[in-house]
């Protein structure tokens, strides 16, 4: 409490979003952290992003990271599709919205270092 109140120490990391492994704290980490790629975009262009950083956060963010199976993201695809759908929308531009997201958010966590990240993302095949 003194060094805090002689402000040696500030909250700034206590307060932090933490990343716990599931898309929901990615997405956050992802938001609040200002070293993402999401900080350094202009205001209305990280206002695009939002909707689908919310619809990930709502339909999949208990998801933990280590646990997601490629192919899952097809079934995902479909079902973000089908909602955006039921609002009017072909659903295609929220969909590909929401996917190309999550493989931001991902290359995100690779660049902090959690290998769950590393590991959802599939290696590139070369052809030989």
């Amino acid at each position: 409490m003194i060094a805090w109140l002689d402000g040696d120490n500030g909250d700034h990391d206590r307060l932090a979003a933490k990343f716990t492994g599931t898309i929901e704290s990615l997405v956050d980490c992802y938001e609040s952290d200002p070293d993402s790629g999401y900080a350094a975009v202009q205001e209305n262009t990280a206002a695009g992003y939002k909707p689908w950083l919310k619809l990930l956060r709502e339909t999949v963010g208990k998801r933990l990271i280590a646990r997601i199976v490629a192919k899952e993201t097809r079934r995902w695809y479909r079902e973000w599709k089908a909602l955006a759908a039921r609002r009017g929308t072909d659903g295609v531009r929220t969909a590909y919205g929401c996917i190309q997201t999550l493989k931001t958010l991902l290359n995100y966590g690779i660049e902090c270092g959690n290998e769950s990240c590393r590991l959802c993302v599939p290696k590139t095949q070369t052809r030989t």
